[in-house]
């Protein structure tokens, strides 16, 4: 998602955009007592998350970190599904348990380092201003 964003890709502020999400998730366990002491638990969950705002949107330099962010309209809803299974083993003062999970995430959002720069003009990796520093902010 941080990507620098040259003036030939677009103005800085596009027309004003809405997006809406409904988000679901739910999850589903059951415990199975198959012998004395010991009991098998197998869960299922299924959850979405709405790309925020600013993953949408973004467009100019992060406030705290300076990076430059570009969002990206066409993010869809992140989707997980995570199931798991557990052993339970109970005898006297004695318990113990074994568990495996696995989480699947589709359309997962994260932030992409481009290792690109861009000046204050919007000019995509500026050459050096000459000191051998600092890149030439235009």
């Amino acid at each position: 998602m941080i990507a620098p964003r040259a003036r030939e890709q677009g103005p800085r502020f596009d027309s004003a955009q809405s997006r809406n999400f409904n988000g679901n998730s739910g999850a589903l366990g059951v415990v199975w007592n198959f012998r004395p002491g010991l009991t098998l638990a197998v869960n299922g969950a299924y959850t979405e998350r709405a790309p925020t705002y600013y993953e949408l949107y973004a467009n100019g330099p992060h406030a705290t970190t300076g990076v430059y962010e570009t969002g990206n309209t066409a993010f869809g809803k992140e989707k997980s599904k995570t199931p798991d299974v557990t052993l339970r083993m109970k005898s006297g003062k004695h318990s113990g348990s074994v568990g495996v999970f696995q989480n699947h995430f589709d359309n997962y959002i994260t932030l992409i380092n481009t290792v690109s720069t861009c000046g204050a003009d919007g000019e995509l990796n500026p050459p050096d201003a000459g000191d051998g520093k600092s890149l030439n902010t235009g």
